[in-house]
């Protein structure tokens, strides 16, 4: 048998079909609940290892964060562009790296540990640049501040500016200083607030050239006369910094195959795909924010003489008269599917989970 420490360090899908591999007569195929056991345990190592994990995070305050506003505004944006996609009747599948890329990080402002700059009392809000995120600086394409600003003071206050200073340093003083980073011009609702979004990836692009200029920034907004208030380091609603990385991606229709769907009342003699849902507190994977499952399915059945082979080798496989090495069942198509969670830097990240579905499965 395949020890668990091997099925951390190759992909999943090879776990896939080593399984059946295991003996010549594949007899593992033919239990469902054991292939069932197998295919849970290696996804959830599987996970880890794409993350870069050894073990699972134990991250404080996990409810907190994973009830913010912040978390709520990710997840009604994933679930718009998941909609969209679904009625294009596409999927997108990404580039298999040793460990996965994200998409997108959202990461919570904190205070500055800059005592002269906590003097000045500038409510400064401070971005820390993770490891994660200088590792995928190559590929960021936007990185925009998120703030939420009021309805407008009066009928008459409805045009509001704002402008974001980054703290450097003056070259002539030595002192912390505000520099002018942004200034842009929004129209307020009458009615309520709402979220803006101002283009700072400049800014952010320079922090992560140089690491020891990012000391935060400060956040000013006006209509008319009138200073409008915007949210504290300490609300839900504070400004958040939106990064967005840009991955190649091709689209592929997702080929569907009732035909080989195991049977729920009996054991299958043939390969088929059966049903597994994932769900991640059965893993105490508290950590992931969305989903809380999903359907991966498994591959189980008979590949012997007689029955269809998916391709020429197994076709070969099972004409041979030693029958020592057979076909084995095993899924000949995998997709992904979306996932938010919360990292060891309490940052978001929306990564694209690929190869964990069996779409289809066949003799191989």
């Amino acid at each position: 048998m395949v020890s668990t420490v091997i099925y951390i360090s190759i992909p999943l899908i090879f776990l896939m079909s080593v399984v059946s591999r295991t003996q010549a007569d594949c007899p593992m195929c033919v239990n469902r609940e054991q292939i069932k056991e197998y295919r849970k345990n290696a996804i959830k190592a599987e996970i880890l290892r794409r993350l870069g994990y050894d073990s699972p995070p134990n991250i404080t305050g996990i409810e907190n964060l994973k009830s913010s506003r912040v978390v709520k505004s990710l997840i009604h944006k994933m679930e718009r562009n998941n909609a969209d996609e679904m009625m294009n009747d596409q999927q997108y599948y990404y580039t298999q790296d040793d460990q996965l890329q994200p998409d997108e990080i959202t990461v919570l402002p904190t205070k500055t540990d800059n005592p002269d700059i906590e003097a000045r009392h500038w409510d400064a809000l401070y971005y820390p640049m993770s490891t994660r995120i200088q590792h995928n600086r190559e590929t960021l394409s936007e990185a925009n501040l998120m703030i939420h600003l009021p309805p407008a003071p009066t009928s008459g206050h409805t045009h509001a500016k704002v402008k974001i200073y980054y703290i450097g340093t003056d070259k002539m003083t030595g002192e912390p200083t505000q520099f002018r980073a942004k200034e842009v011009s929004y129209r307020l609702k009458e009615d309520r607030g709402g979220l803006v979004k101002i283009d700072i990836v400049k800014l952010v692009k320079n922090w992560l050239r140089n690491p020891g200029e990012n000391s935060g920034i400060v956040v000013k907004a006006w209509s008319g006369d009138q200073a409008l208030s915007v949210p504290s380091l300490d609300s839900e609603l504070a400004p958040y910094l939106q990064l967005i990385f840009n991955r190649s991606r091709a689209h592929h229709r997702m080929r569907r195959n009732a035909d080989t769907q195991c049977s729920k009342d009996h054991e299958s003699k043939h390969c088929c795909r059966g049903e597994l849902t994932i769900d991640f507190k059965d893993f105490g994977f508290d950590w992931i924010v969305t989903p809380p499952s999903f359907e991966a399915y498994y591959c189980h059945g008979s590949c012997a003489s007689g029955e269809p082979a998916d391709n020429v080798r197994a076709h070969l496989l099972q004409m041979h008269p030693v029958k020592k090495v057979r076909p084995c069942c095993a899924a000949n198509k995998l997709s992904g599917f979306q996932m938010i969670y919360i990292n060891k830097d309490k940052n978001y990240e929306k990564l694209n989970m690929e190869d964990m579905i069996a779409d289809t499965c066949g003799c191989a």
